[in-house]
């Protein structure tokens, strides 16, 4: 596809390379992390589902690999990613790898398109940028900087826009570096300020082995719930030899889910 003369892309295989997506050769390109991201959003088949800042749409992908018919909706800023997205569902789709629908929105979380907060889907899930930083110290690469870095304080918008988006007993799953999470566990729960009343909180670290510690965790949220917050044991991703653990490899290669444990 025809997507400018400053893109290009390459074409990457996941899941065992059972799906084939285009991404660009700059900028944010998809890897384990968004993997294990699509592995916890807890779907049944049918439901609808949006995804924040949809890139060239891996994440979606491998979850309309693990779950037949979702209805996906993805919201995306930069419009040559939008286009990216849209064309590897069709392409996978075609190909027999994915089932269900995908419409990709074009707009930014911090003014989000009408409608789209309007409580009706049955699942959220984002990878929203890795860090905040003032725009003087963000990457020079310009969809680098998008995908990875937020102004300062903004982390709160992809929650409340989640929150808005979510139907009451529905989730938000995220992944994040461990950093971000206080950011974007802040407006979180019930009371004045709040973002929608998310609760249920449950923490799942992702320990790269040999003791070293976690700099990413899962975390999720469901919409109206008033069960505490909880750690959960996590998943180790390496064993002693460096190489991936079953449970770690069934989720990369075999389109595993992941149970956080939630309630």
């Amino acid at each position: 596809m025809d997507l400018g003369p400053d893109t290009e892309t390459t074409a990457d295989g996941f899941l065992g390379k059972r799906l084939v997506a285009l991404q660009p050769k700059k900028g944010f390109r998809a890897g384990s992390d968004t993997l294990f991201l699509a592995a916890a959003v807890p779907a049944a088949p049918g439901e609808r589902v949006l995804e924040l800042g949809i890139g060239a749409g891996v994440a979606s992908l491998a979850l309309a690999a693990r779950v037949e018919g979702l209805a996906i909706t993805g919201l995306e800023i930069e419009p040559v990613l939008g286009r990216l997205a849209e064309a590897n569902f069709s392409r996978n789709r075609s190909a027999g790898a994915v089932s269900g629908t995908l419409e990709v929105i074009v707009g930014d979380v911090a003014v989000p398109p009408p409608g789209l907060g309007a409580g009706g889907f049955d699942h959220v899930f984002l990878n929203p940028p890795f860090f905040q930083s003032e725009a003087a110290s963000a990457p020079a690469d310009a969809a680098r900087a998008t995908a990875r870095h937020a102004p300062r304080g903004s982390l709160e918008a992809w929650i409340r826009l989640a929150a808005a988006a979510v139907r009451p007993g529905g989730s938000l799953t995220l992944i994040a570096r461990a950093a971000a999470l206080p950011d974007l566990m802040r407006p979180m729960g019930a009371g004045p300020g709040a973002a929608g009343e998310l609760g249920g909180l449950v923490l799942f670290p992702l320990w790269p082995g040999n003791g070293r510690p976690a700099k990413t965790a899962l975390l999720q949220a469901w919409r109206g719930s008033a069960t505490p917050l909880r750690l959960s044991a996590g998943l180790a991703l390496h064993d002693a030899a460096g190489a991936f653990t079953p449970a770690a490899d069934a989720v990369l290669r075999e389109a595993a889910g992941i149970d956080l444990g939630a309630e």
